[in-house]
């Protein structure tokens, strides 16, 4: 609604409306406001105004033109005169008019006439229009409107306010001269000594929070050193001048009795009545700082909202004041970007972008653990001090000589969270450090001993967090947490319960993901990763065998959901851990012998292989010979050997099968279809690959059915049968894709791209494939595909607009990518 580029807000509020409801009663006060609500909000209308928002007892109203905004008030103030002389209850509007560029946003506006209309308005009184300079000259000699000069009105941050007073009868009150208006501008808040980094989006919510008339407590919770305090003293600043009588802060972190809460607010306002009959009417904003330990005081502290109508308050605590009127807002640590600009103002150096980085996220960019960092600058380098984040707490021990004591080392900030814990609070904290990816409830509850109750309370307080069904700490918080179980002596007990329980359950995973429902299994593993490298770790030291159990049963898992590197690295520390001719030695060779050719390393895996399969024949396992059997064809296929492969390959299905493995024995024909095309044998893999395709079908086992009908799809697309290929690497890539597998992913990404129709989606899906197998080492033959393409499309496209396609396809998400590739062979 804007005339020449501008938007008129009107802001309008009920005079005197406690004493009002005191007198009348509540219900004959809500008719009263009522009878006002109807006579400010169809006026408004009438003049073809919008309310925007009800402001509590007033209202925000948009107008398209200035002449409107004006005409509207004055016939508030006339209409309301009107009333009074005839009714025992008389009513006072204040309203204030300003006009200029705006922002609108979620049916809301922004910008500094919103800010000038809601000051000009907190400086009126009952019966008073004031507007700006801005709104006279807009509306010029038009409806004849008396405007008198008042002059100009300081507001805090802004320039000053050319104010006038609009007379709407020849007794209307009008202000002259302006009389001053310090209290607007009161405030006590700590003036930060270095501008904000980052924030932008917190900081713009917050705000937006405390300015929605609805919401009159924002509590901030964040873990310490998360930064709550200096958003909330920044948010606080922002709404200095839309707060008529003040914003105040008070700090409550040397307090210890919640009864010196409401005292410490009096001491604040500079009062020397009760908080609420100070207030009274008031428009305050109140900022409690450092609430977490003494949570006993929230009521007094919802008492006070309930006595004092224009009063909002915003908290910061490490724990919400669950109070039925509070709006929590969970303080996340820094983005990266943030904790990367943080790091540099505080250290004041120029360093390395990369090891910056490496520092925020090893410091989970939390920013007092950031800033601490930084200042360990003066006597170390970014690198140096990138290598010694190891031990973080013994290091980050500085901190400004002007800053609260608890916050001087980031060890000081943990332990003044942990400190406030109940004893029973405490313990499980402690405990909860052994585990090193985080936990479920059934985790929590099997290993440490968890409850519920104490759990969720530790969520409330910050120092654990919890995402879908999962509870973890920031890492920072868990090593404070660690240290402590290492005090404690519970920590050898509780690392061998893990270590069991981590073993019993990747044994129970293991055949789960060879024969049943892969994605799910994978899908409960991964987030385990990191405990279960813990427990490998501690079994290294402590338990060999049952880390050989764990690194055996984990083998599948490594093969799937990789790293390939890391599984062999595992896999072999537990075989040197262990020499023990059994089962469990035997299983883990042939896993280490799987991933050692996954990974191109054929004469190690052909000696693990083929010491597996002896001690697999020694104890007659028939299975695990088969499956060494399809490990040693593959070696025989790569390093040039067909008849060989085919000759292991017969052996090892014929042995599956007579152990009643059907998928062995489809795995012992893939591995011949996989050698047969490697060798350009392109009918041999073609056939083959189809039959072991039929058996892992049979199966249900999606791991053979991905990579048989990668293997499938290539074969075809090099017997010039393109239907036929097409076909294959649909299929393969739904199964790869839910599957998460990676290599037969960009297998079909590669042969989609060789037969797409279009050039450019073609160039996009080799750019994807190439993220893929960058992750993953690719076969030859692949290889050889995928850069026939890539040369024939940066023929056809050119160089620069190839390489433009190509990186936009390797930056694009894997879904997308999914689905464009689906849709080129439809």
């Amino acid at each position: 609604m804007p005339e020449d580029g501008t938007v008129t807000l009107l802001f309008t509020d009920l005079v005197g409306s406690t004493e009002t409801l005191v007198a009348l009663g509540e219900d004959r006060y809500d008719s009263v406001r009522d009878e006002h609500e109807v006579l400010v909000g169809g006026t408004i209308a009438a003049y073809h105004g919008e309310v925007v928002k009800s402001t509590g007892d007033g209202y925000m109203a948009a107008f398209p033109r200035a002449g409107d905004a004006i005409g509207a008030a004055t016939e508030i103030q006339r209409l309301l005169s009107r009333r009074n002389a005839n009714s025992e209850v008389a009513l006072g509007v204040r309203i204030g008019i300003s006009a200029g560029d705006v922002i609108e946003r979620a049916a809301d506006y922004q910008g500094v006439p919103v800010i000038e209309a809601a000051r000009l308005c907190a400086a009126a009184g009952g019966g008073q229009i004031l507007a700006s300079e801005t709104v006279r000259s807009l509306v010029g000699s038009r409806g004849g409107h008396d405007f008198v000069a008042l002059g100009e009105l300081d507001l805090k941050g802004l320039p000053p306010l050319a104010t006038v007073a609009v007379r709407w009868c020849d007794d209307a009150p009008v202000l002259a001269p302006f009389p001053p208006l310090g209290s607007l501008h009161q405030t006590n808040l700590p003036a930060p000594a270095t501008g904000l980094v980052g924030r932008a989006r917190e900081l713009a919510e917050v705000v937006d929070l405390l300015r929605r008339p609805d919401v009159r407590l924002v509590t901030l919770t964040g873990a310490g050193g998360s930064g709550k305090t200096r958003l909330a003293v920044e948010a606080a600043w922002e709404l200095v001048a839309e707060f008529a009588h003040g914003v105040w802060w008070v700090g409550l972190a040397p307090l210890r009795e919640p009864e010196l809460v409401l005292e410490s607010i009096v001491q604040a306002l500079g009062a020397t009545d009760e908080v609420a009959k100070h207030v009274g009417d008031d428009h305050v904003l109140l900022l409690l700082d450092n609430f977490e330990h003494l949570l006993d005081a929230a009521a007094g502290v919802a008492e006070l909202l309930a006595n004092c109508p224009n009063l909002n308050v915003l908290v910061t605590s490490r724990e919400p004041l669950h109070l039925r009127a509070e709006r929590e807002y969970a303080v996340p640590p820094l983005s990266e970007d943030e904790a990367v600009a943080l790091f540099r103002e505080h250290a004041g150096v120029s360093e390395s972008d990369g090891v910056v980085r490496d520092i925020s996220r090893r410091l989970d960019c939390l920013p007092l653990a950031v800033e601490l960092a930084a200042a360990r600058t003066k006597a170390l380098s970014a690198e140096h001090l990138l290598e010694r984040l190891g031990s973080r707490l013994p290091l980050l021990t500085g901190g400004p000589r002007d800053a609260p004591a608890r916050q001087r080392t980031l060890r000081a900030t943990i332990e003044w969270s942990h400190d406030l814990l109940a004893p029973e609070e405490q313990r499980l904290f402690v405990r909860l450090a052994i585990f090193a990816g985080g936990c479920t409830l059934e985790e929590a509850e099997a290993i440490v001993d968890a409850d519920l109750d104490t759990l969720q309370s530790l969520i409330d307080k910050n120092l654990l967090r919890r995402s879908d069904d999962r509870f973890w700490m920031l890492e920072t918080i868990r090593e404070f947490a660690s240290e402590s179980l290492e005090e404690s002596g519970e920590a050898e007990g509780l690392q061998t319960r893990h270590l069991e329980w981590f073993v019993a359950f990747a044994e129970k995973a293991e055949p789960e993901l060879e024969e049943g429902d892969q994605p799910a299994w994978i899908a409960r593993l991964t987030p385990e990763r990191d405990n279960f490298r813990a427990a490998l770790e501690c079994a290294h030291h402590e338990h060999q065998e049952l880390g050989l159990r764990l690194a055996g049963a984990l083998g599948r898992f490594f093969v799937l959901g990789g790293p390939w590197s890391e599984g062999t690295r595992w896999l072999e520390q537990a075989l040197a851990d262990v020499t023990d001719a059994d089962l469990a030695r035997a299983k883990a060779l042939r896993y280490a012998a799987l991933l050692r050719r996954l990974q191109g390393d054929f004469d190690r895996s052909r000696t693990l292989a083929e010491q597996a399969l002896a001690l697999f024949r020694a104890h007659g396992d028939l299975r695990g010979a088969a499956t060494c059997l399809t490990v040693l064809t593959a070696v025989a296929g790569y390093t040039g050997d067909y008849e060989e492969a085919r000759r292991l390959s017969e052996e090892g299905m014929q042995l599956a099968l007579a152990a009643g493995d059907t998928r062995t024995a489809g795995f012992a024909l893939f591995n011949l279809a996989d050698v047969a095309l490697f060798l350009s044998r392109y009918e041999d893999a073609r056939t083959t690959s189809l039959e072991a395709l039929q058996m892992f079908r049979k199966t249900g086992n999606r791991e053979g059915i991905a990579l048989s009908l990668g293997v499938a799809g290539v074969a075809a697309v090099e017997q010039s049968r393109p239907q036929e290929a097409r076909q294959h690497f649909r299929d393969g890539l739904i199964v790869a894709h839910e599957l998460g597998f990676g290599e037969p992913l960009w297998w079909c990404f590669d042969g989609i791209a060789a037969l797409a129709p279009s050039p450019e989606a073609a160039a996009r899906l080799l750019g994807t494939a190439d993220r893929l197998r960058d992750e993953s080492r690719g076969r030859r033959y692949v290889e050889e595909l995928h850069e026939q393409t890539h040369r024939a499309l940066r023929s056809e496209l050119g160089d620069d607009r190839f390489d433009l396609l190509w990186a936009e396809g390797r930056a694009t998400p894997i879904d997308q990518a999914v689905a464009t590739a689906l849709a080129s062979v439809e």
